[in-house]
């Protein structure tokens, strides 16, 4: 049985398997702009510090996303897909308000590369 709903942290998935008994837990909304979720429950519930992705790591994140959002949409549409989940993303960032606004501006893949250098340099 697995458990559902409110779950947007490593810490929320693990509370839900204590409190309800349930095998495991899905995530969907806590997920989207933190991929990494699943890693960090993984991290808890083995009793090590939850995973934090470095800036390296979130950029191959973010790149991984828009690429896809281009072969499922075009990179047109994917532009404003990674705009809003970019929103999300710049959460675990360590600069979140300044990279939230930067991705509120971007309309072309040229000003999404801009960002991505600018905020997450390879």
């Amino acid at each position: 049985i697995l458990g559902s709903g409110d779950v947007h942290s490593a810490a929320d998935a693990l509370r839900m398997i204590r409190e309800t008994g349930v095998d495991g837990v899905s995530a969907a909304r806590g997920a989207i702009g933190n991929p990494w979720l699943f890693r960090q429950a993984r991290d808890l519930a083995a009793g090590l510090p939850p995973y934090v992705p470095d800036i390296p790591a979130q950029r191959a994140a973010i790149e991984k996303h828009y690429g896809l959002a281009c072969e499922v949409f075009g990179p047109r549409r994917a532009v404003h897909i990674i705009h809003n989940f970019g929103i999300r993303y710049a959460r675990v960032h360590p600069q979140p308000a300044k990279v939230r606004m930067a991705f509120y501006t971007i309309r072309t893949e040229e000003e999404f590369r801009r960002l991505l250098d600018a905020w997450y340099p390879a």
